[in-house]
């Protein structure tokens, strides 16, 4: 329903429909994050995810606790749904689903900083794709259709990752990852 879904965005070049800074702290527990239905929509080069990003600080923490629900990807150059670059920053899916982003750097999430983890059963990333020419870059490569880790920390006790493609124009020997790399 309307109530239970989040969506939209003004800035066309940094925004993400929800943005978690130091000291902030969202929990979700059901309903939809939906990132797709921006993409086409005036959007050129986007660097970050259309969905969540998050930001903390060097003494204070930004954490997202997902329990339920599902992030809609859309298209970006890193992190078509969720995109770390801070160690402060703290990802926690004990449920819920992230699915179908499209990005040059992990179709779904980008890890460069920060801790990522994935408890609980029914917690599931699926469909990510990673495309060479993703958010207006074209590039020969892509890297991880779900989940890119670049740096910080991914833990996974638990839970599904599924359905990620990687689309690159040529390989040169180079074998990208549908799933994680």
């Amino acid at each position: 329903t309307a109530e239970n879904t989040v969506s939209g965005g003004t800035d066309t070049r940094r925004s993400s429909i929800i943005y978690v800074d130091s000291y902030g702290t969202v929990t979700m527990y059901d309903g939809t994050i939906d990132a797709a239905e921006l993409n086409n929509k005036d959007i050129q080069n986007q660097i970050y995810p259309l969905a969540v990003q998050l930001k903390g600080n060097a003494t204070n923490k930004a954490i997202f606790d997902m329990k339920g629900g599902t992030i809609i990807g859309g298209e970006a150059q890193s992190g078509g749904a969720v995109y770390m670059n801070d160690n402060n920053a703290v990802f926690t899916m004990s449920g819920g689903t992230i699915k179908d982003g499209k990005a040059y750097y992990g179709g779904n999430i980008y890890l460069n900083k920060g801790t990522f983890n994935v408890t609980g059963a029914n917690a599931v990333i699926q469909d990510g794709r990673a495309i060479h020419n993703a958010a207006g870059r074209d590039d020969t490569y892509a890297y991880a259709g779900n989940v890119y880790i670049n740096g910080g920390t991914f833990n996974m006790t638990a839970g599904t990752i599924q359905g990620g493609t990687c689309v690159a124009k040529a390989t040169n020997g180079w074998s990208p990852a549908g799933n994680v790399y």
